[in-house]
């Protein structure tokens, strides 16, 4: 008996995780890639976050010389519209990936990241992926068969959003110019913006970031509030934002999302 070998495994990344897989997606087959796995004989296995495909080395004449594996991705995050920084759908077009495209190192998308370039009309989308329901968050296709049994990994890799974060700072005897939001190293990386009034009625300084910072899982910087005129550490560690909060500004060129923190002293 020759057991199972690697045919090709799929996984989605993304910088939110450090570039690491993204562990909400679920990669679902289309009734005819069921039909090509059963006929084939393959495997199909959930391993972590990634799907891998295994053949019978024993039966892999059982396998077309190429074919084509078709999934519907979907993400059980609620917050994934919110870290994410990629078109996920628009105007009758839809991200799809095709092996035919990856990269020699299995990227599917055709830059860096998913973007704009990733959506194709659906009319170009091959019918196997016609479907019912919720739609998938993206499409892939992987040709594979008995010709092409490398096992090569594929990836779809997802960027994180930038947002200008905001901090709130309110508690009895603040004064918003006494203070200011430091990087690790003590420069100033934040504008005090004045006074503001929050929805409970009381008072809040506003400092917001010089330029849009990444959404990541775990932060590698934080940020600490320090009294302007000697430096006195007031909060050594402040929060980082939460995903599930974001909130869009009109400003010069466009929208800008925005994270709200609020700290009180």
């Amino acid at each position: 008996m020759g057991g199972f070998s690697s045919l090709f495994s799929l996984q989605g990344t993304h910088e939110f995780f450090s570039g690491a897989a993204c562990p909400a997606f679920d990669f679902v087959p289309t009734p005819a890639c069921r039909r090509l796995v059963a006929n084939g004989e393959v495997l199909l296995r959930r391993e972590g976050a990634r799907l891998a495909a295994y053949y019978d080395t024993d039966r892999a004449g059982a396998l077309p010389d190429t074919a084509h594996f078709d999934f519907l991705a979907y993400c059980r995050d609620s917050d994934f519209h919110n870290y994410t920084d990629a078109p996920l759908m628009d105007a009758g077009r839809m991200l799809y990936f095709d092996s035919a495209d990856a990269d020699d190192g299995g990227r599917l998308s055709r830059n860096e990241y998913v973007s704009a370039a990733d959506l194709r009309p659906e009319s170009e989308i091959p019918d196997e992926f016609r479907q019912r329901g919720m739609p998938a968050l993206f499409l892939v296709r992987i040709a594979a068969g008995a010709r092409d049994l490398a096992g090569r990994a594929y990836f779809v890799p997802f960027r994180t959003r930038r947002t200008a974060w905001q901090y709130y700072v309110s508690g009895k005897g603040v004064v918003g110019t006494d203070l200011y939001v430091a990087a690790p190293g003590g420069e100033e990386e934040f504008d005090y913006q004045g006074d503001v009034g929050l929805p409970n009625g009381r008072q809040a300084s506003l400092y917001r970031s010089r330029t849009l910072l990444p959404l990541l899982n775990d932060q590698p910087v934080h940020y600490a509030l320090r009294e302007r005129f000697n430096g006195r550490l007031v909060v050594r560690k402040l929060p980082v934002p939460s995903t599930s909060s974001l909130a869009r500004e009109t400003a010069e060129g466009g929208e800008v999302p925005t994270s709200r923190i609020f700290v009180n002293l």
